[in-house]
């Protein structure tokens, strides 16, 4: 049992390890493709009877990325939301967030801490199940920072592409928030809106942190890794019984 697991582990480090000898600039959207697929492959030990991508991606980061904003809600996106849905039901909720983003207007840098706590949202959110969804099919809940990463996950591994403003810097090392301007038509009009920004770094850091949660979880319960993640001969998993 305990060879078995070292030799999982072993091999998941060096794997890890290996994303970073695509060094160069030019490759750094493919290792944030590298890290969050790693990041899905051992959510797969842990959850291996989830059948659900979006539930055992976000289950898992929450459990065993010791990340301490995943639950909170982006204000920026929450604000557009309710901005699509004028409802006087949504008022009390909708005055909370304008005063939360007033208060950020001088910065050009925020961090995700700012953000509103989810059981916040919740107590100034209207009663009522057919308010979950200010926008049809998104419910507020899933403007979660765990969930908006799932979103990014996506983008990544679909459409080979990063949500967000398209980059990032090496000092930058947890999500954030940045400002950016837009003009747009004859009159040059500007529109001010904020961009959120995950970036590698922060990926590199969840992905290192839920790898050693995971160890440590498998470890302590006797868990055999090859059992869980047991393939056969054939790419049809029905097949191989």
């Amino acid at each position: 049992m305990i060879a078995s697991q070292n030799r999982f582990f072993d091999f998941a480090r060096d794997k890890f390890n290996r994303i970073e000898e695509f060094a160069s600039n030019d490759l750094a959207l493919h290792r944030k493709v590298l890290y969050v697929t790693y990041i899905d492959s051992l959510s797969a030990l842990v959850y291996p009877a989830y059948r659900q991508n979006r539930s055992r991606f976000t289950e898992f980061v929450i459990k065993f990325g010791n990340w301490a904003n995943a639950e909170r809600v982006c204000t920026p996106h929450l604000a557009r939301a309710l901005s699509l849905n004028p409802d006087p039901a949504y008022d009390k909720i909708r005055a909370l967030v304008h005063e939360k983003l007033s208060a950020w207007r001088l910065c050009s840098h925020v961090e995700l801490s700012a953000d509103l706590e989810a059981s916040v949202v919740g107590t100034h959110w209207p009663s009522g199940k057919h308010y979950d969804q200010p926008v049809e099919g998104e419910a507020w809940t899933r403007l979660k920072h765990v969930e908006l990463l799932y979103a990014f996950r996506n983008s990544l591994v679909h459409d080979f592409r990063q949500l967000g403003p398209g980059y990032d810097l090496p000092e930058d090392h947890d999500p954030y928030y940045t400002t950016t301007h837009t003009v747009s038509g004859e009159d040059k009009t500007g529109s001010f809106h904020w961009e959120l920004v995950y970036p590698e770094a922060f990926l590199r850091h969840l992905a290192d942190t839920a790898l050693l949660a995971t160890e440590t979880h498998v470890c302590a319960n006797q868990i055999n890794p090859a059992d869980v993640l047991k393939t056969g001969k054939y790419w049809v998993t029905a097949l191989n019984r």
